[in-house]
């Protein structure tokens, strides 16, 4: 089920990261979904769950900083942040973090001891690491561009497939689908059935 972006700079499933959710999408228990009579056989098709989810992400989204202008650097950062970290957190540290580092080539002229220290308070600071390998690599190989496409995405420091397809989808527009977590759990529930497939 590839979901669409939306105006609101978020796709309209919900992704996510070791236990807490990624900030790219509402809260999915307030999504409008009767599942109560729903079976194998009356799952809807992906088209119509889209058309009715895409409405309600753009009334319901919340008002988060990396939504508000997009690009593959600010994916890129809201990304590795928000991986095991929560939310209300990473709405606190991203702007300073990209005020700090406004650009990615920015971010990969710095010193790593600099950019571990703007990520104080976030732990985990081997994403912090990734992402400086990562600007370095976009610089050097794509010129500071964010490439778009998700193959290129997945060959350099943190493009593994769901930060590729975060990125591809998120800031170039790309049917990137990234099914994980919870979004799991709520395309099981629309197919009235126990157990994820294929």
């Amino acid at each position: 089920l590839a979901m669409k972006r939306n105006p609101k700079g978020g796709r309209t499933g919900v992704r996510k990261r070791g236990g807490s959710e990624s900030g790219h999408a509402a809260d999915p228990e307030r999504v409008p979904v009767d599942t109560e009579s729903r079976n194998e056989s009356s799952c809807p098709e992906p088209a119509a769950v889209a058309s009715d989810l895409e409405p309600w992400f753009a009334r319901n989204a919340r008002d988060l900083p990396w939504r508000r202008r997009r690009s593959g650097y600010r994916v890129l950062v809201s990304e590795s942040m928000l991986q095991q970290t929560q939310v209300s957190r990473v709405a606190d540290r991203f702007p300073r973090f990209v005020g700090r580092f406004p650009t990615i080539q920015d971010l990969a002229s710095s010193p790593i001891d600099d950019v571990l220290q703007e990520w104080e308070g976030l732990g985990y600071y081997r994403r912090a690491r990734l992402l400086h390998a990562a600007a370095r690599a976009i610089v050097e190989r794509h010129g500071g561009r964010v490439p778009p496409d998700a193959a290129k995405l997945r060959a350099w420091p943190r493009g593994g497939p769901s930060t590729a397809g975060a990125l591809a989808s998120l800031a170039f527009g790309r049917p990137e689908a990234t099914v994980l977590g919870q979004s799991a759990r709520r395309l099981i529930r629309l197919a009235g059935t126990d157990r994820p497939s294929d």
